[in-house]
């Protein structure tokens, strides 16, 4: 679990040290609201002093960034593996990304944790940093998924970006409501699935 957006004293350090503060601030940020979270904190989770923590970063709120920019690079890179790319059909493109993305969070329950509470942090101090890289994502990630779908298969009034916008609206008010409550991952992906297949009767063509 590493990234490249992580600073270059942090990177020099051993994998294993790394880990260590990478787990802390996640174990801190993923309970916490930005403002409430301190180096103190994570530094005590990570199994290190406060100021060898900032020796590595320069304020919590670099660090909180870094691990953001790391925790969607480790999100993407499992997302490669399945292969999205690939799929003609938007809606078992979406039932496959779901299965993916549940299986990191069971894998890496605190990154899940960390980057839905990141996602949503409104703090002056970080809401714009967040709110940029949100919308890189969106444009030069999640769009590459789609090249291959096959738009026939659409409703003459439905276009593909009213479609990925309404899932999009449709996770994130969801996980909005659910960001102070534990997650089951067999509960949301049964839940998706019903306003996947919901949307699926809507927005693609009757069988003629």
């Amino acid at each position: 679990m590493r990234s490249e957006e992580l600073n270059e004293r942090f990177n020099n350090l051993p994998n294993e040290r790394q880990l260590k503060i990478i787990n802390g601030a996640l174990d801190v940020f993923g309970k916490y609201e930005y403002k409430k979270a301190t180096m103190e904190e994570i530094a005590k989770s990570a199994g290190i002093s406060k100021s060898l923590l900032f020796h590595y970063f320069n304020s919590k709120k670099e660090l909180f960034i870094d691990i953001y920019s790391h925790g969607i690079e480790v999100m993407q890179s499992e997302l490669k593996e399945a292969n999205l790319e690939n799929e003609t059909d938007f809606f078992d493109l979406m039932r496959k990304s779901i299965k993916k993305k549940l299986e990191v969070m069971k894998q890496y329950p605190s990154l899940t944790d960390f980057l839905i509470h990141a996602y949503y942090e409104t703090h002056k101090d970080v809401v714009n940093e967040i709110t940029e890289i949100n919308a890189s994502i969106k444009s030069e990630t999640i769009f590459s998924y789609f090249n291959n779908i096959d738009l026939s298969k659409f409703r003459d009034d439905i276009s593909l970006e009213m479609a990925i916008n309404t899932i999009l609206w449709i996770s994130d008010g969801y996980l909005n409501n659910r960001k102070t409550t534990i997650l089951n991952a067999n509960d949301i992906y049964l839940e998706f699935s019903k306003y996947i297949d919901l949307y699926e009767r809507l927005f693609y063509k009757g069988e003629e």
